[in-house]
């Protein structure tokens, strides 16, 4: 059985039925998997609601982001990529990570690809907030897309909750690269067993809508711009704030990271 290298965070909705998590002290929160993937890695800036299920593996942390300098992707998280045992699944936040608001740059996306494909890692992307980080969708996938480029097979669990406001509709998809037909019927196969006890049959009307959002060429260019347009409103914000802390409330302290940090989270 692999184990996992969790780096920023974790998509709960495809991989486990139970729901636990511990929480060591503040900012380490360790998630738990049930026996469907083996955790060894998990991240120490990790989103608390998002709850993975139990199982029995020692875990390493590692730090996304060096704490000492907010707007910092931190060196240490090569060094655990580096460190993480052959055929390890690297679990990675495609855009708008979610808390820190610290994405790689394509640079740095970049030298994880080469460092995963180095080590024979699996990369597994969770893709919840695309669009929210650029204002571009296609921009927000730059990380899975060079993946794919490079080479490698990937797994992407994706979300249009928030991009879609379909919160309470909870939908999305999972997608996976295969080698082969053989390996795609493989795979399958194993998803269909995993799928059975946690769900069977999901409800239909939220992949409608989306699936009509995204056949339709009129109501995507819509969709779109409405994305840009809660991206746009998020960076004004992030600036509104930033100017009532630095320049009307003369607050001490250094307040930048506010506005280089992208998406919701900070």
């Amino acid at each position: 059985m692999p184990s996992v290298l969790v780096a920023p965070s974790l998509p709960a909705t495809i991989l486990t039925q139970k729901l636990s998590i511990f929480q060591l002290r503040p900012g380490v929160i360790i998630f738990l998997y049930s026996k469907i993937l083996a955790l060894k890695f998990v991240a120490t800036a990790t989103l608390i609601r998002k709850r993975l299920a139990l199982i029995s593996k020692v875990l390493r942390l590692i730090s996304w982001y060096a704490a000492q300098f907010i707007r910092c992707f931190s060196k240490n998280a090569y060094l655990c990529f580096q460190a993480a045992p052959e055929g390890a699944i690297v679990l990675l936040h495609a855009c708008a990570h979610n808390p820190t608001g610290i994405d790689p740059t394509p640079e740095q996306w970049a030298t994880i690809s080469n460092i995963v494909k180095e080590r024979k890692l699996f990369p597994f992307f969770d893709m919840a907030y695309q669009g929210f980080a650029s204002g571009s969708t296609d921009r927000d996938a730059h990380a899975v897309r060079l993946f794919v480029k490079e080479g490698h097979q990937v797994a992407v669990a994706q979300s249009f909750a928030k991009n879609m406001g379909l919160y309470g509709e909870r939908v999305g998809a999972f997608s996976m690269t295969t080698a082969s037909p053989e390996e795609k019927a493989r795979v399958d196969s194993q998803l269909k067993i995993v799928i059975r006890p946690m769900y069977s049959n999901p409800p239909v009307h939220g992949a409608r809508i989306a699936n009509t959002i995204l056949g339709s060429e009129a109501l995507y260019v819509q969709w779109t711009s409405e994305v840009k347009g809660m991206a746009d409103r998020i960076i004004s914000m992030r600036e509104k704030l930033y100017n009532l802390l630095t320049h009307d409330l003369k607050t001490p302290g250094e307040w930048g990271h506010i506005k280089s940090q992208i998406g919701m989270f900070r």
